[in-house]
């Protein structure tokens, strides 16, 4: 049903609960602070040793990520490092229609971007993992699988330096 339903197009509050269950779906304590206690950002997925807080625009209509959406990325940033702070460090991370940072913006180190087909190849490696489970092809398989999807969750949040580099953007 995720992969069915989970689109940019869907309004916010219905796409990070989408996201809230992506995130449990992979493993992760996944919850949505903003929307649970009123602050804190749209989704945090929790790990041992990873962190994730995950500042959604997937209605925005920018080509840019504006400077005062960094802003709440970073606030959010904040909020986790007080309200969690024996957990791992935080990786920041933007799922928005572009991975483009607005010019003379400079977004947090580490600072990740889920676009549109980022997002579409993590709910693509999430599928064939639950399908090889159920064909029931093997422990073998479903392992490949999961370490395929694995690869997917790393691989589908773009690196936002890669991206301030290449529009000549200076990126701390």
């Amino acid at each position: 049903a995720l992969r069915a339903e989970l689109s940019f197009s869907l309004p916010h509050s219905r796409f990070e609960a989408l996201l809230e269950q992506l995130g449990a779906f992979i493993g992760a304590d996944s919850s949505r602070p903003e929307q649970e206690i009123g602050h804190g950002p749209d989704n945090l997925l929790l790990w041992a040793d990873t962190s994730i807080v995950v500042e959604a625009k997937n209605m925005a209509l920018y080509s840019a990520i504006p400077k005062h959406d960094v802003a709440q990325l970073l606030h959010s940033i904040e909020w986790f490092r007080s309200e969690y702070p024996n957990a791992a460090p935080p990786t920041p991370v933007f799922v928005a229609p572009t991975a483009v940072i607005a010019a003379g913006v400079v977004a947090a180190a580490g600072t990740r971007v889920v676009t549109p087909p980022h997002l579409t190849r993590l709910l693509d490696a999430s599928a064939a993992f639950v399908a090889a489970l159920v064909a029931g092809v093997g422990m073998l398989l479903a392992i490949l699988c999961g370490v395929a999807l694995m690869g997917t969750v790393i691989a589908a949040v773009h690196p936002a330096e890669v991206v301030a580099h290449r529009v000549g953007e200076t990126f701390v």
